[in-house]
C-alpha cells in the first residue's frame, strides 16, 4: 500500500530531470563518421542524420546549422555555443540548462498533447505550442519515481516502486523508500526509511531485506550498503566510499555526474511494464547492462526510447520534438538506436530526421 506522508507548504522542484571530416551517404557507416543527407522521396522531404553517440565516456555534438558534428570536449561544451544537440548512450541532452549556455529549448509534442505527435510530415508550425511546454535541460534522477507529489494537499505520496540498483563498485542491490517523516519544505526533508537487499556477490536479491532510517535534514546523506551505514566521505566526487547520496528529496548515484562509481538503476517492471511494488517476490537482479541508467542531463528528450525486456533493445517512440535554435525551429523525430558498423550491428548510433520550419 502506498504511503501519505504530509508536509508543510512542499514546493518540490521537478526532476525529471569541429567537424568530421567526411560526407558520406554510405548506409553502413565506419567508425567516427557522421552522415547527413537530403531526403526527398514518398517518405516525405528533411534531411536525415546519423550520429555516433556509442561511447560510454563522452558526447557527440551536432549542429543543425552545419548539419554535422562538433569536435569538442564535454567540459568545452558548457561554454560553447557551436553545438546544439548533442547524443552518449541513450542519453540526448541540449544546449541549455545545466548542459549548456546557447538556451536551445526542446518541445515534445507528445507532452503537448499535439495531434501530431508521431506525424512528421503534419507538423508545419507551432500550433498549441505553449511557453511552458518549451523544456531546457536539467537533471533526470535514476532513481526518479519514489515518490509523488499532490501541490493541493501538499502532501507525498510514496511509489514504493522496486529499483535494483547497482551499487559504486558495480554490485546489485534490490531497493525501495518505505518511509519518511520530519520534513517540510526544502532542503528539509527529515528522515527517510529505505528497504534493501545487497548481493555482495552474484545476483541473488531475494529477501525481504535490512532496513535503515537516515536522519537528512537540510543536509546531503550518504550511504553505503556494503557496511550498511551512513559515510561521511572527504571528497564525494572522488570516492567510492559511498553508494547513493540524498538531499532536498532528490537520490543521487555514486556515478556519471556525481561520482567515479559504477552506480545505476533499473526499474523493476512486470509483464504489461508497470513498476513493481512487490518487493519480497523480486529474487534475481536484472544482468543486462542496458537496463541500467545512471543520473544524467535530463531534456525533452529524457524518454524517447521503449526498452523491451524480452530482446533488450530499444526502439523510438516517434515523438516528434521541436527545437528552438535561436531564431530558428526544427522539427525532428529519432528513428533508429543501431547502426551496421564495419558489417557489425552496433547499439548509440543515433539516425533522426529534421527539417527547419518555415515560419
Amino acid at each position: 500500500m502506498k504511503k501519505i506522508i504530509p508536509i508543510l507548504a512542499l514546493a518540490i522542484i521537478a526532476a525529471i530531470v569541429g567537424c568530421s571530416d567526411k560526407k558520406t551517404t554510405n548506409p553502413n557507416p565506419t567508425a567516427n563518421d557522421s552522415t547527413t543527407v537530403w531526403v526527398n522521396d514518398t517518405s516525405g522531404t528533411y534531411w536525415r542524420s546519423t550520429v555516433d553517440g556509442s561511447s560510454y565516456s563522452s558526447f557527440k555534438y551536432f549542429s543543425f546549422g552545419k548539419k554535422d558534428t562538433i569536435s569538442i570536449t564535454d567540459s568545452e561544451a558548457l561554454t560553447d555555443t557551436s553545438w546544439d544537440i548533442a547524443f552518449r548512450r541513450t542519453v540526448v541532452k541540449t544546449n541549455s540548462g545545466i548542459s549548456g549556455i546557447k538556451n536551445v529549448r526542446v518541445a515534445n509534442l507528445a507532452m503537448a498533447h499535439s495531434p501530431d505527435s508521431i506525424n512528421f510530415n503534419g507538423v508545419t508550425d507551432t500550433t498549441g505550442i505553449r511557453d511552458r511546454d518549451w523544456i531546457s535541460d536539467s537533471y533526470a534522477y535514476a532513481v526518479g519515481e519514489w515518490f509523488t507529489y499532490d501541490p493541493i494537499h501538499h502532501t507525498i505520496d510514496l511509489t514504493e516502486y522496486v529499483y535494483t540498483l547497482k551499487d559504486a563498485e558495480g554490485k546489485y542491490v534490490k531497493f525501495t523508500v518505505s518511509g519518511l517523516y520530519g520534513g517540510g519544505m526544502p532542503p528539509n526533508m527529515g528522515n527517510i526509511i529505505i528497504r534493501y537487499v545487497y548481493a555482495a556477490s552474484g545476483t541473488d536479491i531475494s529477501g525481504s531485506g535490512t532496513t535503515d532510517t537516515i536522519m537528512v535534514g537540510i543536509d546531503t546523506a550518504y550511504y553505503d550498503f556494503s557496511s550498511g551505514r551512513v559515510v561521511v566521505p572527504a571528497n564525494p566526487q572522488n570516492s567510492l566510499d559511498w553508494d547513493f547520496a540524498i538531499a532536498a528529496y532528490d537520490i543521487h548515484l555514486n556515478s556519471s555526474m556525481f561520482g567515479i562509481g559504477q552506480a545505476a538503476a533499473y526499474l523493476n517492471t512486470d509483464s504489461l511494464g508497470n513498476p513493481r511494488t512487490d518487493f519480497d517476490n523480486i529474487a534475481q537482479a536484472e544482468t543486462q547492462p542496458t537496463a541500467y541508467f545512471q543520473d544524467a542531463a535530463g531534456s525533452a528528450f529524457t524518454e524517447w526510447y521503449d526498452y523491451n525486456e524480452n530482446t533488450h533493445q530499444l526502439t523510438s517512440k516517434g515523438h516528434v520534438y521541436l527545437v528552438r535554435v535561436g531564431a530558428n525551429i526544427y522539427k525532428m523525430q529519432i528513428s533508429s538506436y543501431y547502426a551496421n558498423v564495419n558489417g557489425t550491428p552496433t547499439s548509440g548510433w543515433y539516425t533522426f530526421r529534421w527539417l527547419k520550419l518555415d515560419l
